[in-house]
């Protein structure tokens, strides 16, 4: 059967999400709102069975994601596909060399594979050749003072700080772009707007 395949764009961070009951989703949405009012170019959050996995490794340059663990340690139905792919045994030890990658996991440290899908999609980008912006973010539902949110409040301002110096993609733009992404941030939240510019995801049809 015909599948539609999505275009990458070197010029842009991609947000990809993997979620069962939508709470990733809300999170991948989140960080794609927060990198477009820092003033990069942000595609919009897609689920990871989307991603094409030879677009990811060619065309691509930076990408975040966002990844919900289920049941035992299972990776959410959305990104079993890809997850599938990147397992291959034969895939080259450098297939992901260009890459730039950030993960952050929502799990739940209640059960024993805490997070475990999202631990593992780190640790396989990097084993393709990969390179980690920063250590993968941990969101624990437990947590007592916001849950998931917790961590990711913690951890985004981090993940613009290190994609900012990384230099990874061309320089932000708008007219908050000459302050630190995170004040950024701020100030364009505070002008209620998320203006920064959005690439639109080419959908074709593909083999």
């Amino acid at each position: 059967p015909r599948q539609a395949a999505m275009e990458l764009d070197a010029r842009a961070l991609h947000v990809f999400f993997s979620s069962e009951t939508g709470t990733a989703r809300g999170a991948a949405y989140r960080a794609f709102r927060e990198a477009r009012r820092a003033g990069w170019t942000c595609g919009a959050p897609a689920p990871l069975d989307a991603c094409p996995a030879a677009a990811l490794a060619t065309q691509a340059r930076v990408a975040l994601f966002v990844v919900a663990t289920t049941g035992v340690g299972e990776p959410p139905s959305d990104m079993q596909s890809f997850w599938e792919l990147l397992r291959r045994a034969d895939l080259p030890r450098d297939s992901l060399s260009g890459l730039r990658y950030a993960v952050f996991g929502l799990g739940d440290s209640g059960y024993a594979l805490y997070n475990a899908a999202a631990r593992r999609l780190d640790a396989r980008l990097a084993q393709l050749g990969a390179s980690r912006l920063l250590p993968a973010g941990l969101g624990d539902a437990r947590h007592k003072a916001g849950g998931h949110d917790a961590a990711l409040d913690r951890w985004l301002p981090r993940l613009w700080g290190a994609l900012d110096v990384s230099g990874a993609l061309p320089a932000r733009t708008g007219r908050h772009a000459h302050l630190a992404p995170q004040a950024a941030i701020q100030a364009a939240a505070a002008e209620g707007k998320a203006d920064a510019p959005m690439v639109l995801v080419d959908v074709v049809d593909g083999v």
